[in-house]
């Protein structure tokens, strides 16, 4: 296994030290040469660290996974030292724009993984990741827009976590994040089915009329649901959601 993984590690590094484009969406910071017990180094983009793996994508975008044993060291540090300030990268082709449609003379846009896929409910819609991706293995997300907001439906932020601790959810954090110069509620729990839980609530003001937003993924695991990947999934879906006008009404039709 180990020959298997360091062959197929010198055969892309060799690739990747020739030069090539890094990975779109990731951070300088993320760029590395890393270097293995047997002597050979990788030069490509840090994705991830999870499960004992190094996700490393190297100039050819194609994605290795480098034992975690056989990392000597990664930009000359031992591999403890830089993870202290690594943050994960989902590369930006990975994303499409999904549209929502909120009423005849609104829609919300946003940024989603393209391969997951999409049922349309009422008021929003729900996400299931591909069965061949192991990195979003149980995952759930959900999609939650109303507006005019319908009876039942929290008109605060305030309210909006009044109603989750009412549903019998167990709140483990709670707080206020402030997205442009719109608040938000960031709240996780766990539900009576023992699900976890992380939740992200907007109340919005959108052509005239108040917005009701939720973004919601869930997992089995608490701790796969906190994952840092997990966070970075949850930042690069909330921090591109923009109300506008359908386009047809734009053009006039």
């Amino acid at each position: 296994m180990k020959r298997a993984c360091r062959f197929w590690a010198a055969v892309a590094g060799c690739a990747a030290l020739c030069g090539g484009p890094w990975a779109l969406g990731a951070s300088p910071g993320n760029r590395a040469v890393v270097r293995t017990s047997d002597g050979s180094f990788l030069r490509g983009t840090i994705l991830n660290r999870e499960d004992g793996l190094l996700s490393l994508r190297t100039g050819d975008a194609e994605t290795l996974l480098v034992p975690l044993e056989e990392v000597v060291s990664i930009n000359g540090e031992v591999p403890e030292r830089y993870f202290r300030r690594f943050v994960p990268v989902i590369p930006a082709e990975k994303f499409e724009t999904v549209t929502v449609p909120v009423r005849p003379d609104l829609e919300l846009r946003f940024r989603f993984p393209s391969d997951w896929a999409r049922q349309s409910q009422a008021g929003g819609m729900l996400f299931t990741p591909p069965d061949s991706d192991p990195l979003w293995d149980g995952t759930r997300a959900s999609l939650r827009v109303e507006s005019p907001i319908q009876a039942g439906t929290p008109a605060s932020l305030e309210a909006a976590a009044d109603q989750l601790a009412a549903s019998g959810a167990a709140l483990s954090s709670r707080t206020r994040e402030v997205v442009g110069s719109t608040s938000a509620l960031v709240t996780a729990a766990m539900d009576r089915n023992g699900h976890y839980s992380r939740a992200f609530t907007q109340i919005l003001g959108g052509a005239g009329a108040t917005v009701f937003l939720q973004f919601t993924i869930s997992h089995p695991s608490e701790e796969r649901l906190h994952r840092p990947i997990a966070s970075v999934l949850i930042k690069t879906v909330t921090r591109s959601f923009v109300l506008r006008e359908p386009l047809t009404t734009e053009l006039g039709n």
